[in-house]
């Protein structure tokens, strides 16, 4: 027994490894996009020192987050690896707590891959482009804690001491600094949770439930007391509103959907429809109280974090991350009293499908970074000879990354290239002929690769 404890910890401990190197590898590779440049730029350096985060957003943390990550890619690379490891733990631990029999290894190489391999369009806003990370992910480590917290409290004595009791008020404050409808969605939860208190033991409520329904109310007000919400209530702000004529809010999201994407949209519908079908008579079937229950709430949670988007605008796949991560954790409950009658043939694959999956990810990405780091450079290079024409040169695609092309990228544009100068687009496979035989890492090859440009692409 022993001796299989010790090679379980080993290939958990590897899991985990795999997990930050390769959410990690994402993170630091990633090139700067759209409204990163601006975090970048100046205007982020002094957001804090110069009163601007008094009436920009409440998200205090998440702004903090995105200032840092655009500016130190090792930050980036520990933040979006540790962010992505304890996902995986909470959602992992979820489960073997109601289901303490299932493999520890397949969970978690279930939640990983799920974690790597989002649809695009969250993709795209999570994995691809700073800004979104940064509110978006860190702000699901929050629910998913308490949700566990609530769990274990239920049929356990294992309940955080007093001592905790400040660290607790801490973490729940911070926790609302990040995305608003995720503090709407732990206020409810707190609510929620006092409605059935006497479901759980004595000590929990004392030593848990107090700092956070403190932490959580005492960090929505410092949100939304910021100016920017009161300018949006008034239907000043010019980028956020509280409409539903407005044509970015959920309703309006959905309805293009339905007639842009219809196929794909009517699919995802019945597929929705079949799933919660499964739910439902996977409920009935084990009769298993504590599943009832944290399936009800799960759905409830996943439903919840979308209401506000049904006045609140803008709207897109982003928002949608917790409503996916907390219905792919319904499924994973209702799941895994099936899945372990093949988990030693699941385990190995899935470990297969994560690595190689996620080293073409990791691939793709630093693609993207080698030619996000050489438009920028040439760019300024040309800036500073001032060049009538600046070439600038495209990525492979952009299917990964919230943003346009780099020639028609509006911030790119704005920070690396001369405003008096006409932009010159080079797709990626003309610059990539041109460069065959050089070394762009050297700035002579680099001086070759742009003479070829202005010789040959007009």
């Amino acid at each position: 027994m022993q001796l299989r404890w010790k090679k379980f910890s080993k290939i958990t401990i590897l899991i985990f490894i795999l997990d930050f190197l390769l959410f990690g590898s994402l993170g630091y590779l990633m090139p700067l996009v759209g409204d990163d440049l601006n975090w970048w730029s100046s205007w982020g350096v002094h957001y804090f020192f110069n009163g601007t985060f008094l009436h920009y957003d409440g998200r205090y943390l998440g702004d903090l987050l995105i200032i840092l990550l655009s500016h130190s890619p090792y930050f980036s690379f520990v933040m979006y690896g540790a962010c992505a490891v304890v996902l995986v733990y909470l959602l992992s631990k979820i489960v073997l707590t109601i289901f303490p029999k299932i493999s520890w290894q397949l969970v978690l190489l279930v939640n990983s891959c799920f974690l790597l391999f989002l649809p695009r369009s969250i993709f795209q806003q999570i994995w691809g482009w700073h800004a979104g990370f940064a509110n978006y992910l860190p702000s699901l480590i929050f629910p998913l804690f308490y949700l566990l917290l609530t769990l274990q409290a239920q049929n356990s004595s294992k309940v955080w001491s007093h001592r905790y009791w400040w660290l607790l008020l801490i973490i729940a404050t911070l926790s609302q600094l990040l995305a608003e409808h995720i503090t709407l969605l732990n206020c409810f939860a707190v609510i929620m949770v006092f409605f059935f208190r006497k479901h759980y033991v004595p000590t929990f409520v004392k030593n848990c439930w107090r700092p956070i329904a403190i932490g959580n109310f005492l960090g929505a007000i410092l949100m939304f007391m910021n100016e920017a919400y009161w300018k949006i209530l008034l239907g000043k702000d010019s980028y956020r509103s509280l409409n539903q004529q407005q044509n970015e809010t959920l309703i309006s999201y959905l309805k293009n959907m339905s007639v842009l994407h219809q196929q794909r949209f009517l699919l995802s519908c019945l597929l929705i429809f079949f799933l919660l079908a499964f739910v439902i008579w996977n409920n009935w079937h084990f009769n298993n109280p504590t599943l009832q229950i944290t399936t009800f709430v799960l759905l409830s949670m996943a439903i919840i974090s979308q209401l506000p988007f049904i006045i609140v605008a803008p709207y897109g796949p982003r928002c949608a991350l917790i409503f996916v991560l907390l219905f792919e954790l319904v499924l994973g409950l209702n799941l895994a009293p099936w899945i372990t009658k093949v988990q030693l043939f699941l385990s190995p694959l899935l470990l297969v499908i994560l690595t190689f999956g996620g080293l073409l990810l990791v691939n793709v990405a630093r693609d993207y970074h080698q030619t996000f780091t050489l438009a920028r450079d040439l760019s300024v290079y040309q800036w500073h000879q001032h060049q009538p024409k600046t070439y600038v040169l495209n990525y492979h695609n952009t299917d990964l990354l919230w943003t346009n092309n780099n020639s028609i990228d509006h911030n790119f544009t704005t920070l690396f290239v001369n405003p008096k100068s006409k932009v010159v687009p080079v797709d990626y496979q003309t610059w990539r002929k041109f460069s065959k035989d050089l070394k762009l890492e050297q700035p002579t090859d680099r001086k070759i690769l742009l003479h070829r440009l202005q010789e040959k692409v007009h």
